[in-house]
């Protein structure tokens, strides 16, 4: 059962509670809430976030009681559940280091009042619950999960925060985007946190974001990379994540088909163990240290072309052809560097010039030991789907 079950049988034996009085020998006191109103900039800097998400359900910082707002436990039923609360990260709920320091910072009343504080947000009605001794839970989090652990653990009462009015489908795009948004460098979001809220949009047939990438997919002038550029920039990512970002989620997804797929090496690895689960990974068989995967009597080798991959590959199936597993086949597993641009016009030119570049590197490594290089038998050449409808029908290209 999750905390909302008992909600009505509450409402029912418990009365209203009075509203305590506010402890003014605590840290979240009215001389400190005071202090944090004090800072129109931060104000201003808020209502200019929730541009476009929501707006400020009250003008001003409020004193907010800890037991009327839901943390991390689990809350609604059926459609409505959420097993970890209204928690935006993606992998995370919170970090105990931090709380623990946040909670001594409290403990010593040594809040800093000039740099921006939490934030929650007023709960939909049906997740609106009444805990066993009468308080009626009315806010949820939307950035203050670590300050809210930590007053809780320094023993406050209350803590100083912002209440939002937004709409769910919002609440997570604007605490990844904008609440946990760090400048100047601190930046205590991750890329999979911005990741898996750009997805949970993909995913919502009612998003704006779902309806433009479906445009997309019929426009001659905009693509669905286009399209999550553009939703990236929401999110404030650098030039330098940017490419790498709109690769993560486009293999995570499958409702979208880019112009591109670019394949980093877990992805590559992830890619496998979904299609071809009878490869079996290389372990700690140290004879067999040159290869990825292991099937019947091949062995896979995955390689990427950017920078001198393919003369790394060389390298590999020249250790091969001296192993003792000289007389087993060998499989390359490729993927374009990112840099090329490839299309379905010049797939087939770009992907045989890299074999011809492979068997170029090769045949020095051949004949500068006075080998034959026309009698030697070439791997197999498998590469990932990267362009137009590849992977509908097939997880590799043969080449």
């Amino acid at each position: 059962m999750t905390v909302s079950d008992f909600s009505t049988l509450n409402q029912q034996f418990f009365p209203e509670p009075e509203s305590r009085e506010i402890n003014e020998n605590l840290c979240f006191n009215t001389e400190l809430l005071n202090k944090c109103r004090s800072q129109k900039d931060l104000k201003k800097k808020m209502e200019k976030s929730l541009e476009g998400y929501g707006k400020l359900a009250h003008p001003d910082l409020q004193l907010v009681d800890l037991r009327q707002i839901h943390g991390l436990e689990p809350i609604g039923q059926g459609k409505y559940y959420r097993p970890r609360g209204f928690q935006t990260r993606a992998d995370k709920d919170y970090d105990k280091i931090v709380v623990s320091d946040i909670a001594m910072d409290i403990l010593k009343k040594d809040w800093d009042h000039t740099v921006p504080q939490g934030a929650l947000f007023l709960l939909p009605e049906h997740y609106q619950y009444y805990r066993d001794d009468g308080i009626n839970v009315i806010y949820g989090i939307a950035n203050l999960t670590h300050r809210y652990e930590g007053a809780n653990k320094a023993k406050e009462e209350n803590i100083i925060a912002w209440i939002l009015d937004i709409s769910l489908s919002k609440l997570r795009k604007w605490a990844t985007a904008e609440g946990n948004f760090s400048r100047g460098g601190k930046n205590d979001r991750t890329n999979q946190d911005i990741i898996q809220s750009v997805l949970a949009d993909m995913q919502d047939k009612d998003s704006d974001l779902y309806k433009k990438l479906k445009d997309a997919e019929n426009s001659l002038e905009e693509s669905v990379e286009d399209v999550l550029k553009d939703e990236l920039n929401d999110y404030h990512v650098n030039s330098r994540s940017l490419t790498s970002i709109i690769s993560s989620i486009l293999h995570e997804q499958t409702e979208f088909k880019p112009e591109r797929k670019r394949w980093k090496g877990d992805q590559m690895h992830s890619h496998i163990g979904k299609k071809r689960p009878n490869w079996i990974p290389i372990s700690n068989d140290k004879s067999k240290q040159n290869y990825d995967y292991e099937y019947g009597n091949k062995f896979v080798i995955l390689v990427n072309t950017e920078g001198d991959g393919l003369l790394r590959a060389a390298h590999k199936y020249a250790k091969h052809l001296l192993s003792e597993y000289k007389d087993r086949g060998i499989i390359f597993c490729l993927a374009t560097d990112k840099a090329v641009s490839i299309n379905e016009d010049n797939k087939d030119e770009v992907r045989n010039k890299y074999k011809n570049v492979f068997r170029e590197h090769f045949r020095v490594f051949v004949e500068s030991c006075d080998f034959e290089f026309d009698g030697i038998i070439m791997p197999l050449f498998k590469w990932f789907p990267e362009v137009s409808n590849e992977g509908e029908h097939s997880d590799f290209i043969d080449y």
